[in-house]
């Protein structure tokens, strides 16, 4: 907006006060006055409105700034609290998969201090079974004891002295019988207890050392029947292991040779319900 000049000012009084009004010198000087203070203060209003617009310019300015720096802020805590919330769903999975290996150490661990403390007390009842049964000099007197003890229901220390049994007298061609009958009656020994037992784990390592002693009959070619015998025993073993091609291969090694026999017949029978199952 730019000042009015002097002379437009004069006109414009000139035709307020009317012309039929004669100025003198001294009013128009003073007319002059106000005039020029007017166009003063008209500039000084001027200045002081660019100065406004200035000043309020920058605050605009520094307003846009600060705003565009919040915004710059805000999208940096958007992507820090994406990032942290990834990296915190990754520490979530990282420490539920150390507390899954965490738990499944603890069972191993559990389990094999069970199986430690089964281990010492299996050692325990055979260091005592040793302490307190002398094994007879005499083979015969030997034998008669380990079945004495077996039809007594004390396993450990029948247990024991068929096993040494075993060792001592294994080479002997002449006592092939009686070793058969011992590893049976080691198998039946160990299958009894392994369907008494209540922990799965120990029973069915309790079945598998009965496997191990009727497979020992089998191999050694025992007598016919105790050989039958030891092939069903078996076969119902690895049928309780939940092993059905082997229990189908104990019966039907069974049936080669056993065709008509009792064991033969419900050999069948058995091979019938796996089938089925």
């Amino acid at each position: 907006m730019n000042a009015p000049s002097i002379n437009s000012l004069m006109l414009l009084a000139f035709l307020l006060l009317g012309s039929s009004c004669v100025m003198t010198r001294s009013e128009g000087d003073m007319l002059t006055s106000q005039v020029r203070h007017m166009e003063n203060e008209v500039a000084k209003l001027q200045r002081v409105r660019h100065d406004i617009e200035i000043l309020m310019s920058g605050q605009v300015r520094d307003l846009f700034d600060r705003i565009a720096k919040l915004e710059n802020q805000l999208s940096n805590l958007r992507d820090s609290y994406y990032e942290n919330t990834n990296k915190s769903q990754e520490l979530v999975s990282e420490i539920a998969s150390l507390r899954g290996q965490l738990e499944e150490a603890q069972f191993l661990y559990k389990n094999l201090e069970n199986d430690q403390k089964n281990l010492a007390h299996k050692q325990q009842v055979l260091k005592e079974a040793q302490n307190q049964i002398a094994i007879p000099p005499l083979k015969k007197d030997h034998f008669d004891l380990a079945k004495k003890l077996f039809a007594a229901q004390k396993y450990e220390p029948a247990i024991f002295l068929f096993d040494e049994y075993v060792k001592i007298y294994e080479g002997d061609t002449e006592n092939k019988e009686s070793i058969g009958q011992a590893y049976y009656s080691l198998g039946e020994i160990y299958r009894m207890q392994a369907q008494a037992h209540k922990d799965q784990a120990e029973s069915e390592k309790l079945y598998k050392k009965s496997v191990i002693s009727y497979q020992k009959i089998t191999e050694q070619k025992h007598a016919q029947k105790l050989s039958e015998e030891a092939l069903f025993k078996m076969g119902l073993v690895l049928k309780a292991l939940n092993n059905k091609k082997a229990a189908q291969a104990a019966f039907n090694e069974l049936l080669s040779n056993n065709k008509n026999s009792n064991r033969a017949l419900e050999a069948k029978k058995m091979l019938v319900e796996l089938k089925s199952e």
